[in-house]
């Protein structure tokens, strides 16, 4: 018997673990990429810290 749980967003359905765990892995995929993206900006940005 599969149980269902539903987290509050109520177009997410997880069935097995395998689901979470893919679930969480594309989540941490994402942040990881748009952090990336954010590091690659502030490295080229005019307006760079300076040494304290």
């Amino acid at each position: 018997m599969t149980k269902t749980i539903s987290f509050r967003r109520p177009d997410i359905f997880v069935h097995d673990a395998k689901e979470l765990k893919n679930f969480w892995e594309k989540i941490i995929e994402k942040h990881t990429q748009q952090q990336q993206g954010e590091d690659s900006r502030l490295s080229r940005s005019a307006l760079k810290k300076t040494p304290t």
